[in-house]
């Protein structure tokens, strides 16, 4: 199996309904072209209260994604406003 990019909200429709007719973690990543481990990773991941719903799972997701983005001082006032100050003395921050 090729790597592949983030499990999409049309696979995770597909898990949850796959796993609520009782269809092995092996079947549903042979489904999706997919390894065992990314499907059971998913599913532990994003589940809300030992229950694998899709929906929930990309929310849980996208949050985590969102969350995990590093911000950039530049677009802080405050930061910025240091920056600027510094650069104006000549001292570069030391």
């Amino acid at each position: 199996m090729k790597g592949k990019s983030h499990i999409t909200a049309v696979e995770r429709d597909q898990i949850g309904v796959w796993l609520a007719g009782g269809v092995s973690l092996s079947e549903i990543a042979r489904k999706l072209g997919r390894s065992k481990s990314s499907i059971s990773y998913e599913v532990s991941r994003n589940s809300w209260n030992g229950v694998y719903q899709p929906v929930q799972a990309n929310y849980l997701s996208r949050e985590r994604n969102i969350a995990s983005r590093k911000t950039n001082a530049a677009t802080d006032p405050g930061i910025y406003g240091y920056f600027i100050d510094k650069i104006r003395c000549g001292n570069g921050g030391r």
